[in-house]
């Protein structure tokens, strides 16, 4: 089974077992958005590199304010430099606590776990397979089973470090996304 499959049937079991909780309080639900990055040390700026972010959610309330929750997304990342592009693929695995402010609006803050899945030929060769990521969430519904979702991520460990001619020194290459997303949830969490 190659990653890709297994990954599927992770994101498939996650699904499954949402349904499978009716007698426990877990959510879950389905993810599409998108993610701008930007890679800092490559000598560009701006997020304007954009991708897909995709997956899948489970929740569990630890109280009526508070919840644990657990992501496993495929993410497009990279960056673009004077019409030259490099796009690096990960599955992430977003771990965070939430704090639910009457139950309308979320607020997480979390780490993730990025590996690296695959990448443009053109992309540097010294980058890291993996990635970890400090994230910071912001979550409100905008129907009965649709929210919409805001996250600010950025790396914690260089994928690679380069020599800058403008700063005279080696700078970590770093990171910086912000997604914007829809959650389908299959089950809301009762608060």
């Amino acid at each position: 089974m190659n990653t890709f499959q297994k990954y599927t049937l992770l994101i498939f079991l996650t699904v499954l077992f949402t349904f499978k909780s009716e007698a426990q309080n877990i959510g879950g639900g389905l993810i599409l958005g998108f993610n701008a990055s930007q890679v800092s040390g490559d000598n560009a700026a701006g997020y304007d590199k954009i991708g897909l972010n995709a997956g899948a959610i489970g929740m569990v309330p630890f109280s009526d304010k508070w919840s644990g929750n657990i992501e496993i997304n495929y993410a497009q990342r990279g960056s673009r430099i004077n019409g030259w592009n490099y796009n690096i693929n990960y599955v992430d695995v977003p771990v965070y606590a939430a704090f639910s402010d009457k139950g309308k609006y979320h607020f997480g803050i979390g780490f993730i776990y990025g590996t690296q899945i695959s990448k443009t030929l053109n992309a540097f060769e010294g980058f890291k397979d993996y990635n970890i990521e400090y994230l910071v969430n912001f979550q409100t519904a905008i129907s009965s089973s649709i929210d919409i979702n805001f996250r600010y991520s950025r790396s914690i460990i260089p994928m690679d470090v380069v020599y800058s001619s403008i700063a005279g020194r080696n700078l970590p290459m770093l990171h910086y996304l912000i997604s914007v997303r829809f959650i389908y949830l299959l089950k809301r969490m009762k608060r």
